[in-house]
């Protein structure tokens, strides 16, 4: 059986930093996933995805994806990549990319993002403010000029 503290380090107040090796690729997982029957509260920040399949409180900031899972229930504010929504989402969404929501899926909340993918049986609710991904900045799609 494998040692389960293998490459943990130990923190020494007052001695000098050990210089950080990472884990190697096959060991790093590709998704974090908070787990059913999981409750956790507070500020999230990642960088990779994260796929939620308990309950979460609070805000969430991921440089990747966030998947909302079918039997999953979230109240935060999210700010992603991408967002797909197959549970229950209650919070202000913005994304740099597409906003998904699958069927089943329910939005009580702002949308912020370039793209918005909403599937037959979704349910949402609040308002939607698309800009320009090309833009590069958050701004609003101005309307056209039109002359009478």
């Amino acid at each position: 059986m494998a040692d389960p503290t293998a490459g943990w380090r130990r923190v020494v107040l007052g001695s000098a930093p050990e210089a950080e090796v990472p884990a190697p690729v096959s060991e790093r997982p590709e998704m974090t996933t908070i787990d059913p029957g999981c409750e956790i509260e507070g500020k999230l920040s990642l960088d990779r995805s994260i796929c939620i399949e308990g309950e979460f409180r609070g805000s969430i900031h991921c440089a990747e994806t966030v998947t909302v899972g079918e039997a999953a229930a979230v109240q935060a504010d999210i700010e992603a990549r991408t967002i797909e929504i197959r549970g229950a989402v209650v919070g202000n969404v913005k994304a740099s990319r597409e906003v998904i929501i699958f069927p089943g899926g329910r939005l009580h909340g702002d949308i912020e993002a370039p793209s918005l993918v909403m599937e037959r049986g979704a349910f949402y609710q609040g308002q939607t403010r698309m800009y320009r991904p090309e833009a590069g900045l958050r701004t609003p799609m101005e309307a056209p000029n039109v002359e009478a």
